[in-house]
Protein backbone atom coordinates (compact mmCIF):
# COMPACT_ATOMS: atom_id res chain seq x y z
CA UNK A 1 0.00 0.00 0.00
CA UNK A 2 1.32 3.33 -0.75
CA UNK A 3 2.51 5.83 2.23
CA UNK A 4 0.60 8.49 2.67
CA UNK A 5 3.20 11.20 3.86
CA UNK A 6 6.21 10.30 5.24
CA UNK A 7 6.11 8.42 8.78
CA UNK A 8 9.51 9.81 9.84
CA UNK A 9 9.15 13.33 8.64
CA UNK A 10 5.57 13.77 9.87
CA UNK A 11 6.40 13.04 13.80
CA UNK A 12 9.70 15.28 13.54
CA UNK A 13 7.71 18.06 11.75
CA UNK A 14 4.77 17.56 14.87
CA UNK A 15 7.69 17.41 17.45
CA UNK A 16 8.91 20.63 16.35
CA UNK A 17 5.78 22.48 16.17
CA UNK A 18 4.90 21.61 19.71
CA UNK A 19 8.46 23.12 20.51
CA UNK A 20 8.57 26.12 18.53
CA UNK A 21 4.65 26.78 20.92
CA UNK A 22 6.25 26.10 23.93
CA UNK A 23 9.47 28.16 23.40
CA UNK A 24 7.30 31.16 22.22
CA UNK A 25 4.85 30.95 24.94
CA UNK A 26 7.61 30.93 27.84
CA UNK A 27 8.90 34.12 26.10
CA UNK A 28 5.66 35.76 25.89
CA UNK A 29 5.73 34.63 29.68
CA UNK A 30 9.10 35.74 29.95
CA UNK A 31 8.59 39.47 28.61
CA UNK A 32 5.01 39.37 30.55
CA UNK A 33 6.90 39.27 34.08
CA UNK A 34 5.40 35.76 35.03
CA UNK A 35 6.89 33.71 37.55
CA UNK A 36 9.53 31.23 37.19
CA UNK A 37 8.32 28.13 37.45
CA UNK A 38 5.60 29.16 34.42
CA UNK A 39 8.54 30.21 32.09
CA UNK A 40 10.88 27.02 33.18
CA UNK A 41 7.63 24.78 33.10
CA UNK A 42 7.31 25.93 29.14
CA UNK A 43 10.95 25.64 28.35
CA UNK A 44 10.82 22.14 29.82
CA UNK A 45 8.07 21.16 27.31
CA UNK A 46 10.05 22.81 24.64
CA UNK A 47 13.08 20.37 25.68
CA UNK A 48 11.45 17.56 26.13
CA UNK A 49 9.59 17.81 22.35
CA UNK A 50 12.87 18.70 20.84
CA UNK A 51 14.31 15.72 22.62
CA UNK A 52 11.59 13.89 20.83
CA UNK A 53 12.63 14.82 17.72
CA UNK A 54 16.06 14.54 17.69
CA UNK A 55 15.44 11.32 18.91
CA UNK A 56 13.42 10.37 16.02
CA UNK A 57 16.02 12.43 13.21
CA UNK A 58 19.03 10.22 14.63
CA UNK A 59 17.12 7.05 15.35
CA UNK A 60 18.09 7.07 18.52
CA UNK A 61 15.94 4.85 19.79
CA UNK A 62 16.67 1.72 17.28
CA UNK A 63 20.06 2.30 17.93
CA UNK A 64 19.59 1.68 22.10
CA UNK A 65 17.15 -1.21 20.74
CA UNK A 66 20.34 -2.59 18.73
CA UNK A 67 22.25 -1.84 21.29
CA UNK A 68 20.14 -3.81 23.68
CA UNK A 69 20.15 -6.87 21.77
CA UNK A 70 23.82 -6.95 21.41
CA UNK A 71 24.55 -6.71 25.20
CA UNK A 72 21.88 -9.91 25.28
CA UNK A 73 23.96 -11.83 22.27
CA UNK A 74 27.30 -10.91 24.28
CA UNK A 75 25.51 -12.59 27.54
CA UNK A 76 24.54 -14.95 25.74
CA UNK A 77 20.60 -14.90 26.81
CA UNK A 78 19.40 -14.01 23.43
CA UNK A 79 16.95 -16.22 23.65
CA UNK A 80 15.57 -15.76 26.84
CA UNK A 81 15.74 -12.16 26.89
CA UNK A 82 11.57 -11.73 26.53
CA UNK A 83 11.07 -12.23 30.65
CA UNK A 84 13.29 -9.27 30.99
CA UNK A 85 11.77 -7.02 28.45
CA UNK A 86 8.45 -7.87 30.71
CA UNK A 87 9.22 -7.07 33.54
CA UNK A 88 10.89 -3.72 32.74
CA UNK A 89 8.28 -2.97 30.87
CA UNK A 90 5.67 -3.61 33.91
CA UNK A 91 8.09 -1.57 36.57
CA UNK A 92 7.90 1.51 34.25
CA UNK A 93 4.26 1.25 33.26
CA UNK A 94 3.69 0.41 37.22
CA UNK A 95 6.28 3.27 38.53
CA UNK A 96 4.80 5.73 36.09
CA UNK A 97 0.99 4.87 37.47
CA UNK A 98 2.25 5.36 40.92
CA UNK A 99 4.20 8.77 40.20
CA UNK A 100 1.91 10.07 37.95
CA UNK A 101 -0.71 11.37 40.44
CA UNK A 102 2.07 12.81 42.92
CA UNK A 103 3.76 14.67 39.69
CA UNK A 104 0.12 16.15 37.91
CA UNK A 105 -1.11 17.39 41.78
CA UNK A 106 2.83 19.14 41.92
CA UNK A 107 1.91 20.51 38.72
CA UNK A 108 -1.40 21.86 39.26
CA UNK A 109 -0.43 23.54 42.43
CA UNK A 110 2.77 24.72 41.09
CA UNK A 111 1.68 25.85 37.78
CA UNK A 112 -2.35 25.50 37.46
CA UNK A 113 -4.67 23.69 35.54
CA UNK A 114 -3.50 24.54 32.56
CA UNK A 115 0.02 22.78 32.24
CA UNK A 116 -1.90 19.29 33.14
CA UNK A 117 -2.75 18.15 29.72
CA UNK A 118 0.93 18.96 28.19
CA UNK A 119 2.33 17.62 30.76
CA UNK A 120 0.40 14.15 30.66
CA UNK A 121 0.73 14.26 26.72
CA UNK A 122 4.25 14.37 26.81
CA UNK A 123 4.41 12.01 29.71
CA UNK A 124 2.47 10.16 28.18
CA UNK A 125 4.77 10.35 24.45
CA UNK A 126 7.89 9.77 26.40
CA UNK A 127 6.45 6.43 28.00
CA UNK A 128 5.24 5.27 24.81
CA UNK A 129 8.93 5.73 23.45
CA UNK A 130 10.56 3.98 25.96
CA UNK A 131 8.49 1.01 25.39
CA UNK A 132 9.18 0.46 22.11
CA UNK A 133 12.49 1.05 22.94
CA UNK A 134 12.79 -2.01 24.81
CA UNK A 135 11.06 -3.77 21.86
CA UNK A 136 8.91 -6.29 23.59
CA UNK A 137 7.90 -8.98 21.08
CA UNK A 138 4.66 -9.21 21.89
CA UNK A 139 4.22 -5.25 21.99
CA UNK A 140 6.59 -5.10 18.77
CA UNK A 141 3.67 -7.40 16.70
CA UNK A 142 1.05 -4.75 17.74
CA UNK A 143 3.36 -1.73 17.14
CA UNK A 144 4.60 -2.99 13.92
CA UNK A 145 1.54 -4.86 12.61
CA UNK A 146 -0.68 -4.22 9.73
CA UNK A 147 -0.24 -0.99 8.21
CA UNK A 148 -2.71 1.64 7.53
CA UNK A 149 -2.16 3.92 4.63
CA UNK A 150 1.45 2.85 4.67
CA UNK A 151 2.21 3.92 8.18
CA UNK A 152 2.49 1.29 11.07
CA UNK A 153 0.27 1.53 14.15
CA UNK A 154 3.08 2.78 16.21
CA UNK A 155 3.95 5.70 14.18
CA UNK A 156 0.66 6.43 13.69
CA UNK A 157 0.63 6.40 17.49
CA UNK A 158 3.15 8.74 17.58
CA UNK A 159 2.11 11.10 15.13
CA UNK A 160 -1.56 11.52 16.86
CA UNK A 161 0.27 12.34 20.33
CA UNK A 162 2.69 14.35 18.91
CA UNK A 163 -0.64 16.41 17.30
CA UNK A 164 -2.51 16.13 20.99
CA UNK A 165 0.40 17.38 22.28
CA UNK A 166 0.58 20.35 20.15
CA UNK A 167 -2.70 20.92 20.47
CA UNK A 168 -2.92 21.10 24.37
CA UNK A 169 0.44 23.38 24.69
CA UNK A 170 -1.57 26.00 22.28
CA UNK A 171 -4.44 25.77 24.46
CA UNK A 172 -2.42 26.02 27.49
CA UNK A 173 -0.76 29.25 25.90
CA UNK A 174 -4.03 30.91 25.34
CA UNK A 175 -5.75 30.08 28.61
CA UNK A 176 -3.86 32.79 30.06
CA UNK A 177 -2.76 35.56 31.60
CA UNK A 178 0.53 34.07 33.20
CA UNK A 179 1.66 34.44 36.86
CA UNK A 180 2.86 37.46 37.52
CA UNK A 181 5.61 38.03 39.98
CA UNK A 182 3.70 41.00 41.09
CA UNK A 183 0.81 38.67 41.50
CA UNK A 184 2.79 36.49 44.00
CA UNK A 185 4.53 39.18 45.81
CA UNK A 186 0.95 40.63 46.43
CA UNK A 187 -0.25 37.13 47.94
CA UNK A 188 2.42 36.88 50.13
CA UNK A 189 1.91 40.36 51.82
CA UNK A 190 -1.45 39.24 52.04
CA UNK A 191 -0.67 36.13 53.87
CA UNK A 192 2.06 37.61 55.72
CA UNK A 193 1.05 39.03 59.06
CA UNK A 194 2.37 42.93 59.38
CA UNK A 195 5.26 42.96 61.90
CA UNK A 196 5.52 45.50 64.65
CA UNK A 197 7.59 47.81 62.88
CA UNK A 198 5.46 48.07 59.64
CA UNK A 199 2.42 48.53 61.96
Amino acid sequence: MPQVFDSDAIPIALALAGALICLGAGFRDLRAGANERVIFAWWGLAIGALGIATGHLWNLGGGVAESGRDVFRFEGIYGSRRPFQAALVVLLLAGGLLLSPIVLRRVRTSLGDRFILPFVALGGLAAFLVVRTISLHAIDAVLYGKQVLGWHPGSLFEAAGLAAFAVVAVIAARAGPPARKADAATANAIERPATAAER
